[in-house]
């Protein structure tokens, strides 16, 4: 989750807390797929391929769901904070390029 949540200033217990509780209620509220591609991409750091194969679907179609599936964690969190949603973070965003590497953990 640190993808999430490094751009939010991590460091303070309470609000990492808060911050994991918002992500959390975020995820839940998304689709079943979108919510395995999030948890897949960003937690597990599993590439475009790797969570196609694991959804049964197209690397094309996973760029779709994660991109829905940002612009949604976006809105949500953009309005839990009564922030504007055009002004919240970009780490949802996943470039176009730069897909490749293995981040995920030592298994």
């Amino acid at each position: 989750m640190s993808e999430l949540t490094e751009a939010s200033g991590a460091g303070d217990p309470a609000g990492d807390a808060v911050r994991h509780r918002v992500v959390e209620e975020g995820l839940a509220t998304l689709t079943p797929q979108a919510r395995a591609a999030v948890v897949l991409r960003h937690y597990y750091g599993y590439d475009y391929a790797e969570i196609a194969s694991f959804l049964q679907t197209s690397p094309g179609n996973v760029g779709s769901l994660l991109s829905r599936a940002h612009a949604d964690l976006r809105l949500q969190l953009a309005v839990g904070s009564d922030a504007d949603p055009a002004d919240s973070p970009t780490e949802f965003r996943i470039p176009a390029a730069g897909l490749s590497g293995d981040r995920r953990p030592d298994r």
